[in-house]
Order: C-alpha cells, then structure tokens, then sequence
C-alpha cells in the first residue's frame, strides 16, 4: 500500500513556491494582454519547440524558447492547455519533466517561471470538476503524484471538497478515502468553510464514516469555528459513541478539550458573534466581490451558494444563532443576534445583488423583527448603537414604531436603549427614535423623557442642509460661518462656548472648533452633555498638526475627528467625513420635508391627547420659527400644532402670519384657520391691539376668501358685544 506523504518535497515546494530570480510571474501575468492570445498552433509549437529542445539536452536554445514563449505573454489558461497537449502528444508526464528540467542549472530559471505560469493556469482552472477529479484520483498513484495532487487540490480550495466528499461517501471508491482525508487536512484552512457545513449532514449508515472523517480533519486543521459543532456532537446524546469519542479526540487535538465543559448553546452564540463582525477564521477573499456559503443538502450532500460578500458574516451569524437557538431556546440573546445579522443582511445587501438564502416568498427582516417584539428588537437597536451601525439602527427603531407602546417601550430597562437613540450623531436615527417614543403617547415619566420633544422639534426644521455650530477665535468666525454657508450648510457661531451653546441653530450636526482654543473647546462638550440637541453632534477640530490631544481622541472616537483644512473645499469636504464616520446618514430635502411632516403631525397629536407625560413648550420657539418656513406645507401644519397649545405667543404669532399681505391666499386662510383653532380650545389670548389687527382684516380684507377666514377666527374669539360692535359698524 503507498506510504501517505506528511510533508511536500522539496521538489514540488520549488514548483509553487520558489522566489524567482529573473521577474515576478505574478507582476507579469496581472498585466492586460491586449493580444488577447490563445493557445493556438503557434503556441502549441512554440512549447514543442522547447520541449524538443530540452529533451535533446539542448538547454540554452530550450530557456531561449521559453523566453520567447514568456515574453508572448499567453493566458496562463491557455499556456496550461497548450503544455499538457504537447506532454500528452509525446506521451510524457508534464510535472516530472517539467521538475526535472527546473533542477538543471541552465533551464532553472526559465523553468522555473514557466512552472509558476502554469500553476496560475490550475488556479484559474481550480472549479473544473474533470480535473478536481482526476486530481483526486492522482492521490493514490505515487507520493511524488500526491504532492502533487494535493498541491493542485489547494489550488481548487473549497471548491474541490464536495466531490472529495463524495468519494468519502462512496463505498466503490474506498481505494481513494485514506488519501483524501490527508489530503483534506493537508489542504488546511481551504477546506474549512465546506467541511464545518459537512457536520450538518444527517448521521446515518451512509454518511457515519464520513463523518469521523470530517471530524479528524477538522481536529487535525484546528480552528475556533469547529469548535461549538464538534462539542454539540460530543455532547449529544444521540450521536454514536464512535462519533462522539471522534469529536472528542478532535478537540483534544486541536487544544480545546476544555469546551468540552461548556454550554454548545453558549459556544453557538460566541461563534455567531464572530461571524457578524467578520472576525471567525472563515474569511472573505480580499477585494472578492462574491464568498461562498456552504449548505448540507441531504439529498444532494455539499452545496455552495454564491452571497455577497458584505452579508457572508450575517448570513453564516444566522446559521450559528439558530443552532444556539436549537439547543437552547431560552437563549434570548441569540434571538436578538439572529434578528440582528437577518436585518443586516438586508441593509448590507448591494444594490442589484441576491441574497441565496431568500427566495420570493421569503419574510423580510421587519417581519421577523415585529413578530418577535419590542424586548428584542430593542437589544438589536443597543447593538447599532454600540456598534455605530445606523443602517441597522433605522431599521430596527422603525420596527420599534410599529409595534411600540406604553407597556413596551418604557418598560424597565427599555426606555433606555429608545432614549440613547435620541442621542445618536446621526439624526435620522434620532428622529426615528423620537417618532417611536411620542407615537407610543406615553402616559408615565421615564428617565430622558425630556428629549422627545426637542428632537421632534429639530425634526420639523430640517431642510435638508446640515447644521453647523462654529466656535473659533473672533478673527476667523464670521468668515468661516459665510464659508460655510455659501456651501449649503445652516451655519452660525460664537466666540465662547457659553455662547456657541446657546446661539439660536435650532439643531446642531457638526461643532467646528480649534484646537488653539482647547479649553473653550472642552467647556463646550461639557455644555453639550447637558443640551439636547448638541449631545449628538460630531465635533471637528482644526489641529495645527497630527500632535493635538484632540487627533489622539479622535483615534478611538467616532463623535471626535480632527482636520488641518481651514477654508473652501477641504474644510466641506472635512465636515462630510467626519459626518461619515460618526455614522450618519444622508437627508436630501425630499426626506428633509417628510421628517418635518411627520414631526409636525406627531406634535400636534402629543398635544391633543390627554394624560401624556412631554413638555410640548420646548417645541414651541421651533415650531413659531417654522411659521415662516419657505415650505408651505411645513409652515401650514405648523400652525395647526401651534393652534393646540395653550399660548398667548403662538396666537399673536399665527395672527402675524395671517395678517401679512404678501403670503398668497392659501397660507394666510390656514393662519387664520389656525388662529380659530387656537381660540376655541383656549379662548381669547391676544392684546387689545391684537384684537383691533384682526377686526381690520375682517372689515377692509379686500380679499373675500380671507377676509372670510379672518371673521371666522375673530368670532372664535367670542368678544363682548362692545368688541364686536366695531365689526358691525364697519361693514359695508
């Protein structure tokens, strides 16, 4: 019987790994090839001309056709075909000339390089099924036919262990099974990702030997994801003594006997963790677009599916989580974990770009998440937010919005996670998070319950332009404000941070300060821990260079970053990247007005309910700034919340409004609407003088729709007959 190798000769190390003396094959073939050429009659002859001359110990004109060859610079595909045609012609073995000649002296260079083409050849060759085949076939014949076999089996990686799988299962094929597991375990971190998917397969008659194989190689391969599989089969008790004993001897092998002692549930979990921030040792191929996900089908055995590869982590979470789920169903962190990694699959998921683990009729992440309710959904919002992932943070608070209320969401260590959402740097989340806790109609305090309205009120003067808050030295200030004003953003500033805190900016995105004013600098962020709507903002600080505290704080903090720009393009360009990595998301003015809409609506229904617990007068300086809103619709329903709120300014401030001449008829008849509103819950709160503004418009409105509008809220007003005497008097 062949004597398995346990170790590669040095021969077929030279053949893959040599350093080559002349030029890098790898620099040379990566470069286009424009010619496009292929492995033609002229090729083919050019490789028999080599040949011929090798073999006739004419070495020097043998490198010279290899050089030629090599400068003609074919597909290696293509020099492959054409290499194997003339070796089979000739009825000579390709690898053992190939490695002969790459021993003597005048061809070793050339050789060498020719060799190194063609094992880029295999490579680009490595999903052939005829040829993984015949390679596996070619584990049996000699050691030196293994090494080289199992060279070219690494080359296929994983794509070359379903059918060594198959062989395994195959009771004809027993000739080949000792040497295919050594091989798999030679292959080592190539056969990982498909052969921890084989310990799905069903034990039965058919796959038991299989299966101790897969567990030997696994232990013999030894990495952490193998881990909570073979304890789960070791701890099973319907598993086979045989194979448990296996799984066993293969954690022994691999160090990790002492998981042995622990939960599989528990070792499910920690592995899904790994999975969901890509940090397990199955791995994504640098720049690859597409991984491989690995599937037990029993009735087809090994399967690989193409995902993208920005979910391969979530998706191979899911599968972790679920096991954990299985053996455990209690575990409601592995629940939370699973709903985490199915939404992200879902915001990872490129445009254009399929999910194989969804079909048509597949439930969407939001299903899943509101069918499992507000507990867990709230444990995959504090995991966005630790994570700064706000992709996943929007996603999961707008499921909150639909199935949260009062006896969920400001439960006993949930109100929490809703009110650090309203802390988020990017408002979006904010915003979303807000909409959930005001449309819940809360009806008991709760810790942060003062944040509410403020974010539903910097959600109605959203515009789609980002807020600045600019601190610096009296020299700079006007200038960079302008600056960045003239870019598109809502920009105003101050000298001190006393000051830059309470400047009128309705909602603050970016704080750009100097480091030259460290210590206003750090009085600011103390102010803003104590201010709503500065606690979720970015702070950039223009350092004079690389040394500052602040860029060494930066390093380790999303909210902090620093930037040597001071004006134009660079200093915009600064504030967009340091709003990009604190996680923020992107609000064009359509979205902008939606989100003013919304808050609006959610504003005046706090302030019609009975029995909630906000403070609706720290939206009240916002919502009489939106009044004049150059957006209709936002200056219209601003009006209509004003109108529910007990205030003596908000009617002054709508009858302002209504009274201006150059609004168009529409706006000024919803003012006046409002006013009415405003007047029939609360009664009369203007001024003498007010009053006199109103009558006027009710008698000299040339205008007969507003002047309509303007009785209307004078009558709501329900003045003393003296007062209305004037009306009367004054009709034409």
């Amino acid at each position: 019987m062949m004597r398995l190798p346990r170790f590669l000769p040095s021969v077929a190390i030279a053949c893959c790994s040599v350093a080559l003396p002349l030029f890098s094959p790898a620099s040379v073939w990566a470069q286009d090839n424009p010619a496009g050429k292929s492995a033609d009659v002229s090729l083919k002859g050019d490789v028999d001309a080599f040949w011929h001359y090798a073999k006739t110990f004419r070495y020097d004109l043998a490198a010279g056709q290899a050089t030629k060859i090599l400068e003609a610079k074919p597909q290696p595909a293509d020099l492959l075909k054409a290499f194997e045609a003339v070796a089979d012609e000739r009825k000579d073995n390709l690898d053992q000339w190939l490695l002969r000649w790459q021993q003597i002296p005048q061809l070793r260079d050339a050789t060498t390089q020719v060799i190194a083409v063609l094992a880029q050849g295999h490579r680009e060759r490595r999903g052939d099924q005829a040829i993984i085949e015949a390679n596996i076939k070619r584990l049996v014949v000699s050691d030196q036919a293994y090494a080289i076999a199992s060279e070219r089996l690494r080359d296929s990686g994983e794509l070359a262990v379903p059918m060594m799988l198959d062989y395994l299962r195959d009771p004809t094929k027993s000739q080949y099974q000792s040497a295919i597991r050594q091989a798999l375990i030679d292959m080592g971190h190539a056969a990982l990702a498909p052969l921890v998917a084989a310990l799905d397969m069903p034990i039965n008659d058919r796959n038991e030997g299989t299966l101790l194989y897969v567990v030997g190689a696994l232990g013999s391969i030894g990495y952490d994801v193998a881990i909570p599989p073979l304890v789960n089969l070791a701890k099973s008790a319907d598993v086979p003594a045989g194979i448990k004993a296996a799984a066993a001897a293969a954690l022994q092998k691999m160090g990790a006997a002492d998981a042995l002692q622990q939960d599989p549930a528990a070792l499910y979990y920690d592995i899904a963790q790994k999975y969901y921030y890509n940090k397990s040792a199955i791995t994504i191929p640098a720049g690859s677009a597409l991984a491989s996900l690995w599937m037990w089908d029993d009735s087809k055995g090994l399967m690989r599916h193409e995902a993208p590869s920005p979910i391969i982590g979530d998706l191979l979470a899911k599968r972790a989580a679920r096991k954990a789920l299985q053996i455990d169903p209690a575990r409601e962190d592995a629940l939370a974990l699973w709903l985490a990694a199915d939404y992200g699959s879902e915001v990872r998921l490129p445009k254009g770009a399929q999910d194989p683990t969804r079909s048509a009729d597949t439930p969407s992440a939001h299903y899943y998440g509101v069918a499992s309710g507000a507990k867990y959904l709230n444990m995959v919002l504090a995991r966005a937010l630790g994570d700064h992932d706000t992709a996943l943070a929007m996603v999961s608070v707008k499921s909150l919005q639909q199935i949260g209320g009062e006896s969920t969401l400001f439960a006993p260590q949930q109100a929490g996670v809703l009110v650090d959402a309203m802390k988020y740097p990017d408002r979006i989340v904010r915003f979303e998070a807000a909409f959930a806790a005001a449309a819940a109609l809360p009806q008991t305090k709760f810790d942060g319950q003062e944040r509410v309205v403020p974010t539903l009120a910097e959600a109605v003067v959203q515009n789609g332009k980002p807020y600045v808050l600019v601190m610096l030295p009296e020299d700079q200030l006007n200038g960079q404000v302008q600056a960045l004003k003239d870019a598109g953003y809502n920009a105003a500033g101050a000298t001190t941070a006393e000051a830059a805190a309470a400047t009128g900016l309705p909602a603050v995105d970016v704080i750009l300060a100097s480091d030259a004013n460290g210590t206003e600098v750090e009085k600011l962020q103390k102010l803003a821990t104590q201010t709503p709507r500065l606690q979720g903002a970015v702070l950039l600080v223009i350092t004079k260079t690389q040394a500052s505290p602040f860029a060494i704080l930066a390093a380790s903090d999303p909210l902090i970053s620093v930037t040597q720009a001071t004006k134009g393009d660079e200093l915009k360009a600064a504030v967009a990247d340091a709003r990009k990595k604190a996680g923020s998301l992107l609000l064009d003015e359509k979205a902008a007005s939606d989100y003013a809409m919304k808050a609006t609506e959610l504003l005046a229904q706090l302030a019609i309910s009975r029995g909630q617990v906000l403070d609706l007068s720290a939206a009240q300086g916002t919502l009489l700034l939106a009044l004049e809103d150059p957006r209709p619709e936002i200056a219209k329903a601003s009006g209509k919340t004003l109108a529910l709120m007990n205030s003596k300014a908000a009617q002054q401030s709508l009858l302002t409004r209504a009274s201006d001449a150059k609004l168009d008829a529409p706006m000024r008849i919803s003012m006046y609407g409002s006013l009415a509103t405003s007047a029939k819950f609360f009664g009369n709160l203007l001024e003498e003088q007010d009053v006199k503004t109103l009558q006027n418009a009710v008698t000299q409105e040339p205008a007969l729709d507003v002047r309509a509008a303007a009785a209307e809220a004078h009558g709501a007003l329900n003045l003393s007959a003296a007062e209305v005497k004037g009306v009367l008097l004054g009709a034409k």
